[in-house]
């Protein structure tokens, strides 16, 4: 899709996003194939449990492997070109980490854009509360674009891709940004499984709520850095 024509600003995921990705599916598709080769030799010497035991970690890492490799290969195909009157859109189908949204590879004029929508997304996952930003395009048609999100919020490992390009938009257009507010989803095991996300549409929550689920997140955060960081004083020590 050609952008060099009718662009001036090209936005791409940071390669230490998605390169990262790539090489833990690789680890987990190791891991994969040697637990099930474990399995099979457990089978054959006759320990069935064991055996089954093992197949299940096997399969367990192989819905992990694909679910990474679909996060890192969106990352890798998402860019979006900034012109002077018309933005381009290159955006895979899964650059969603709990809906799934249709591929985009179009240019569309700042004229055909009523605004830029915006919504904060939480959910709790293994007692710990997720956050992130989701933006689309709402068109003078009706249509809404959906462009991206970014995680991880309240973290350190907090993504700002589609966020930048957003502000870097708007000073461009000069189209306004409206703020959905907050919805909570549901979702088990990280997301991956057994998710349900509001509609776009959906009316956010409440002030009180909104405030407590940022409260939970800066829990989450803090926890998650201290994990880490005794976790890096035990290699150091040990």
């Amino acid at each position: 899709m050609p952008f060099d024509d009718i662009v001036d600003t090209l936005i791409r995921q940071p390669s230490s996003r998605w390169v990262g990705g790539y090489i833990v599916t690789a680890m987990m598709v190791l891991m994969c194939s040697a637990a099930a080769a474990f399995a099979v030799a457990l089978f054959v010497s006759g320990d069935w449990r064991a055996a089954l035991c093992a197949g299940a970690f096997s399969s367990w890492f192989l819905v992990l492997a694909r679910y990474v490799w679909r996060d890192a290969s969106a990352r890798h195909g998402w860019r979006v070109g900034i012109g002077y009157d018309t933005i381009a859109l290159d955006l895979p189908a899964n650059r969603f980490l709990m809906t799934h949204a249709e591929r985009v590879r179009e240019h569309i004029p700042y004229s055909s854009i009523e605004s830029i929508e915006t919504r904060t997304e939480a959910w709790n996952s293994l007692g710990m509360t997720n956050m992130q930003r989701a933006y689309a395009l709402r068109l003078r048609s009706g249509r809404l674009v959906r462009l991206g999100e970014d995680r991880a919020l309240g973290t350190s490992l907090a993504d700002q891709t589609v966020g930048g390009m957003v502000d870097k938009l708007i000073l461009r257009s000069g189209l306004r940004l409206r703020d959905l507010g907050m919805v909570e989803a549901h979702a088990r095991l990280l997301g991956i499984v057994h998710t349900s996300m509001p509609p776009w549409d959906s009316p956010g929550i409440s002030k009180d709520s909104t405030a407590k689920a940022w409260q939970r997140v800066e829990f989450t955060g803090t926890l998650a850095g201290l994990v880490t960081a005794l976790a890096i004083a035990a290699l150091v020590l040990g």
